[in-house]
Order: structure tokens, then C-alpha cells, then sequence
């Protein structure tokens, strides 16, 4: 229903995990860039269309910046 330009999904989650909701979103919102907040203990994050990942705890300006270089990067 919703065509977010980006989604920030915690990538180890209940019920697949963030790769199984990542295609999900990009399979009915093909144009939304993904960014993927990870722990040092997760395994790679293995989705090509992954626009960038970032460590969970990182400072808010450094996720408002990867937020805004996605967006950017689909044409926002």
C-alpha cells in the first residue's frame, strides 16, 4: 500500500529477519532503498539491493545521513 523512498529494518528479527522483510518491501516497492541496522554478531547482510548497513547503537546523525545519501541516491 505504502512506496517508503527508504526503509531502516533491524536486519534479526522475528519471522525471517530482516532479508526476508527486505525482499518482501522490494517486492511490492521496488524503488525503496533498504539501509539494515545490524550487531557485530550478525551474519552478512546478503541482500543486493541493501543501500547501506549500519551498527545498532550508531550516533542519530549518522543515521539521519545514510537515511538522507538513500534517498538522495533514488532521487528525493
Amino acid at each position: 500500500e505504502h512506496q517508503p523512498d527508504v526503509a531502516v529494518l533491524d536486519w534479526v528479527m522475528p519471522g525471517g529477519g530482516g532479508e526476508a522483510a527486505a525482499r518482501e518491501i522490494l517486492r511490492r516497492s521496488p524503488d525503496t532503498k533498504i539501509l539494515a541496522l545490524t550487531t557485530p554478531e550478525t551474519r552478512t547482510v546478503d541482500v543486493a539491493e541493501v543501500r547501506g548497513v549500519l551498527a545498532k547503537g550508531s550516533p542519530p546523525d549518522e543515521l539521519l545521513r545514510a537515511i538522507r545519501e538513500a534517498a538522495a541516491a533514488s532521487g528525493q
